[in-house]
């Protein structure tokens, strides 16, 4: 029931704005990838504002706020005479074809990385983390900041909210875990996907041009790079803020000034906020530089009194002030009261693609060409803006990362969002020369094709005919490229469908085989125990609670758990990775009784010699 009411709340909310944003937007495709991106930011908003008033966020309190929005949009625009434009809204072939292309790049990602088994194939630890935020959610309907009894991760409170809220709502509708995997993995291409649309609606709202070669070229380039990447390291809070930085400089650049304007960048840029803060600072500042740069490249009569003019216009001040006011009831008031929930430290290092320039210059020259067009051409181009502002912001944290004072970590995540402009600049500088300068964009399409064609038609032939002749194949893709290609095929999954099931045998018997005890000992990698634990929420190391235990590399100390008398006598032992320890550990496996045992792993009890 719960489902039903806040599934036609929803439609109904979301019918109203498809018709108020229709007057501003002509094309079906642009209108549907703001509703979606807004109603993500909406979702996140009302969540942090229930639990201010120490309300649960559920299906029925979201529908209760729909109907009252849904009122209040109804009187607001009852009384006004607006042209909505509906029979003018335009869905054309490249968008169907983009939409298309979209799409079957998200459903084979999907399909290769987690098969139709849903296996859980990642690289690193943060999609366990994310899963398991979003499954708390699900079942508490209250953000970290302000209940969190998850002791191993206490220090995590005021992690970003918006993409485990908006998974975690959906999955309090079911009690399912299959179902519940299901949709943090969709979540994931489903981020992906818009992303893809979003540069496809940045670029065609800038050029006002469509040609499918160079669309598909905008296309590919946007899903295979830095984005696929996100996918395989699971960065799904990242793609969230990603999605919503790019979205937040569509409609700025898109939608003319009004309310209508100011009310979906103040929600965008809080919603960027709260999926990812990282991001903020170089959003606001490109928002506030774009009226700076208005004149283009003409040299601009500006003095003290027009930069402060221009710089604290009223648009500025509420999308701004909205945005650092939540914020500061985001990571100030609510984080404040939450023991041990500070904000991470821009130092600490963590496992990501690392490259520092080569994966930028296929896209370099385009993109100056496309600066350049910009500069003469447009008249205050949030676009323009932040490629400068985010470009400065990542020069920064490469200085600080030198000073000893940010982490590499942190300054290659500037690289994900950074990619997806200079992709974008890269397009709109080729369709500029394509105008003004054919013969070169008809020299770079050529040399394009026979480089692709080299790749797949005869560089291998000749290297096995004679290999001195091409020693090594150069794929002509860049790095991270490359990287997505070669480490997808030779992934470890970290648990296959057998694997789920052996878990959920243990959670549907939890009572039998972890009793009083608070844990279940796991043995298996760093990534399987984490996952663990995120499925079934039972603590998988032996008398250590510390979420830094998880990385040690003595996983269990045998003598020591068989002594005491105390311990839980069952334990996991996961197939192939348990294997050193039990080496290592001289455990001797006849001494213990196999309880369950499934294709990957098995659950022993532990045999008390009398």
């Amino acid at each position: 029931m719960q489902l039903i009411l806040f599934l036609l709340t929803s439609i109904a909310l979301l019918s109203i704005a498809f018709v108020i944003i229709s007057h501003e937007i002509d094309r079906i495709i642009m209108v549907i990838n703001v509703l979606f991106v807004s109603y993500l930011s909406y979702i996140a908003l009302c969540s942090l504002i229930l639990d201010l008033i120490n309300i649960r966020t559920t299906g029925v309190t979201i529908s209760i706020i729909n109907v009252l929005v849904i009122i209040f949009l109804i009187t607001l625009y009852r009384k006004r005479k607006i042209d909505l434009k509906i029979s003018k809204l335009k869905f054309t072939t490249h968008d169907i074809y983009v939409c298309i292309l979209s799409l079957a790049f998200s459903i084979f990602v999907f399909f290769h990385m987690y098969t139709s088994s849903m296996n859980i194939n990642f690289l690193t630890t943060d999609p366990s983390v994310h899963y398991l935020f979003s499954k708390y959610f699900s079942h508490t309907g209250r953000l970290l900041l302000s209940i969190n009894d998850m002791i191993s991760y206490m220090h995590m409170s005021s992690y970003p909210f918006l993409s485990y809220v908006n998974t975690g709502l959906l999955m309090s509708f079911s009690t399912s875990n299959s179902l519940n995997l299901g949709i943090y993995l969709t979540s994931n291409c489903i981020f992906y996907f818009f992303t893809i649309i979003t540069i496809y609606n940045m670029y065609i709202s800038i050029t006002k041009k469509t040609d499918y070669l160079q669309i598909t070229i905008l296309s590919i380039a946007t899903a295979i790079g830095y984005n696929m990447n996100s996918i395989l390291f699971g960065f799904t809070s990242q793609m969230a803020g990603i999605l919503l930085a790019l979205a937040f400089i569509f409609i700025a650049d898109r939608i003319e000034k009004g309310t209508l304007r100011i009310v979906l960048l103040t929600l965008n840029l809080v919603g960027l906020m709260f999926a990812y803060y990282y991001f903020i600072p170089p959003a606001i500042m490109g928002f506030v530089l774009t009226n700076l740069l208005k004149d283009g490249y003409k040299k601009p009569d500006l003095n003290i009194q027009t930069v402060i003019k221009r710089m604290f216009t009223l648009e500025n001040l509420i999308v701004c002030g909205f945005t650092f006011l939540f914020g500061c009831v985001y990571l100030v008031f609510l984080n404040h009261t939450v023991e041990a929930g500070g904000i991470g430290s821009i130092s600490v290092e963590g496992f990501i693609y690392r490259e520092l320039y080569s994966d930028f210059k296929p896209y370099l020259l385009f993109s100056g060409i496309a600066l350049f067009y910009l500069l003469r051409e447009k008249q205050k181009s949030l676009i323009l803006a932040s490629s400068i502002t985010y470009f400065s912001y990542a020069i920064v944290i490469f200085i600080f990362g030198m000073l000893g004072i940010a982490s590499s970590y942190y300054f290659y995540k500037n690289y994900y969002l950074l990619e997806n402009i200079f992709i974008l600049l890269f397009a709109i500088g080729l369709n500029y020369t394509k105008e003004k300068f054919k013969p070169l964009f008809i020299c770079y399409i050529g040399v394009i094709c026979f480089l692709g064609l080299a790749s797949i038609t005869f560089d291998e032939p000749i290297q096995k005919n004679n290999n001195l002749f091409n020693i090594e194949i150069e794929r002509n893709i860049t790095k991270v490229q490359k990287f997505n290609k070669d480490v997808s095929k030779n992934m470890s999954i970290i648990y296959t469908n057998e694997q789920r099931e052996f878990m959920d045998y243990i959670l549907a018997n939890k009572d039998e085989y972890v009793g009083e005890n608070s844990y279940l000992p796991v043995i298996g990698d760093l990534l399987q125990q984490l996952w663990f634990y995120s499925y079934t929420e039972i603590w998988p190391k032996y008398n250590n609670t510390a979420l830094a235990a998880m990385y040690e590399p003595n996983i269990l100390d045998y003598n020591a758990w068989k002594s005491d008398p105390n311990k839980n006598s069952y334990i996991v032992l996961i197939h192939g990775t348990s294997d050193n320890w039990v080496k290592e550990q001289n455990v001797d496996l006849n001494l213990f009784d196999t309880v369950y045992k499934t294709e990957g792993a098995t659950l022993y009890k532990y045999r008390t010699v009398k």
